[in-house]
């Protein structure tokens, strides 16, 4: 009994991870995300991506997706700022 009840607690942290934080659910996020990796993630823009990127942040396995969820994450905050509302979660955090 004590294993079945287990696994209902994994499946339920699961799913709320799996369901993202408010500010990942946020449609100008999303959109952002999308719109800056159609426009830097692929060929020569994404060599470009590359060329700049600190060698650190290439060893620590820092993508051209991350640094568009970055950038993005804090426009979304910008514009909650500005609006006047709570700053969202971002990425479970």
């Amino acid at each position: 009994m004590a294993g079945r009840a287990a696994r209902l607690v994994l499946l339920a942290g699961a799913a709320a991870l799996a369901s993202g934080s408010q500010g990942d659910r946020e449609p100008v996020y999303r959109d952002c995300v999308l719109r800056c990796e159609e426009r830097n993630c692929s060929g020569g823009a994404l060599r470009h991506f590359r060329s700049r990127q600190p060698i650190y942040m290439s060893l620590a396995g820092w993508t051209c997706h991350d640094d568009c969820k970055y950038e993005c994450m804090w426009v979304t905050v910008d514009m909650y700022l500005q609006d006047g509302h709570r700053v969202p979660q971002f990425h479970g955090k």
